[in-house]
């Protein structure tokens, strides 16, 4: 079994309570393209981002009625990756502003 035998009830499980907005996966830095302003220039450099200290490489959109709550949420999906012996952290962080469409 792998990690991904996991994953799958967890999102249906989410997506059915309606708390799981959106989920995936990111391609690997070496595909994407940083867009940088630094000193009133605008820098484009194609990946890979080797000084990155910090990579995401998935994502979830959770609403929650309480930031206790998303924490239970991450806590099992980082539970079952270290069932798997995979290592995973979780940053829970509220959304600032924005636009939704």
């Amino acid at each position: 079994a792998a990690v991904s035998d996991a994953v799958e009830p967890w999102v249906d499980k989410y997506m059915a309570t309606g708390a799981l907005i959106s989920t995936g996966e990111l391609h690997r830095s070496r595909t994407g393209t940083r867009v940088e302003g630094r000193s009133g220039n605008i820098v484009i450099t194609d990946g890979p981002f080797a000084e990155a200290k910090e990579v995401l490489g998935r994502y979830a959109v959770l609403e929650c009625a309480s930031q206790e709550a998303a924490v239970a949420i991450a806590e099992e999906f980082v539970k079952f990756h270290v069932d798997y012996g995979m290592p995973c952290t979780c940053d829970v962080r509220e959304f600032q502003g924005g636009y939704n469409i």
